[in-house]
């Protein structure tokens, strides 16, 4: 039982050991684009836009509201999936 839980130890360090790195490095470095897949004026595009106010004070950088309405959200998927990191 003392190797199991030793074992798990050992493996719990070496996967928490890259996260610690990750962290480190800034992010955002350039705006940040939100895509809403509803259109301009609805719910969704008021919270994402009350949202993004406080994001962009907490990140440093602008947050974009892209709003991508249609084809039951399915534009807005491709989109996000065509998008950059």
């Amino acid at each position: 039982m003392k190797r199991i839980l030793v074992g798990l130890g050992v493996v719990a360090v070496a996967w928490a050991a890259p996260i610690s790195q990750a962290q480190a490095q800034n992010f955002p470095t350039k705006s940040v684009r939100w895509i809403v897949p509803y259109p301009a004026g609805g719910g969704s595009d008021f919270l994402a836009r009350t949202v993004s106010q406080a994001m962009a004070q907490d990140l440093g950088q602008p947050v974009v509201i892209d709003n991508r309405a249609g084809g039951n959200t399915a534009i807005a998927a491709a989109e996000t999936i065509r998008s950059g990191p």
